[in-house]
């Protein structure tokens, strides 16, 4: 047994529901043009340059934590200068995508069929990402020695637990 009032407020819920996922996504397709490359105060890469960068930063910080050797250092970065290239590509791309998505719901009439297709496109663009993430810390790991590798869990570890300290995940 439903009252009045109950039943307007399920109808302005689900009817609701819809405007919020919306604007949501407005909000959520700016949050990740800047990605993860937004970091005190950084703005998203404009450039692959900025993208090696970005990542040879981060790749040092684990280099030093395993005491890798110079040789093993000019591995990683003709690694890293092959891949970030490709990862700009992949983020220009998920940019493109995530407008599509945006300007197909805020259009006059919603194009479900523009939205679906924009859909599968970021789909694929995330196999295709996943594939370029995993393919390069392969590549990274296979420079390392096993004794190297072994120290990782704990630095990840270590590295886990102060994003999460400053607010941030990893």
């Amino acid at each position: 047994m439903f009252t009045q009032r109950s039943k307007f407020g399920r109808v302005m819920f689900w009817a609701g529901l819809p405007a919020l996922a919306a604007f949501g996504l407005m909000f959520a397709s700016r949050a990740q043009a800047f990605g993860p490359w937004r970091h005190h105060g950084h703005m998203a890469a404009h450039s692959p340059a900025q993208v090696r960068e970005h990542l040879g930063k981060r790749v040092d910080w684990l280099l030093d934590e395993v005491d890798a050797s110079d040789a093993q250092r000019d591995k990683v970065d003709a690694i890293l200068d092959k891949a970030a290239p490709q990862f700009y590509a992949l983020m220009t791309e998920g940019r493109t995508v995530r407008t599509s998505i945006k300007n197909a719901l805020l259009a006059d009439k919603v194009e479900r069929a523009k939205v679906e297709q924009a859909r599968a496109d970021l789909d694929a663009l995330a196999n295709r990402a996943t594939d370029l993430g995993i393919g390069t810390l392969t590549d990274v790991a296979e420079v390392l020695t096993p004794a190297q590798r072994i120290k990782l869990p704990a630095f990840w570890q270590t590295c886990t637990h102060e994003r999460a300290r400053q607010g941030g995940a990893l």
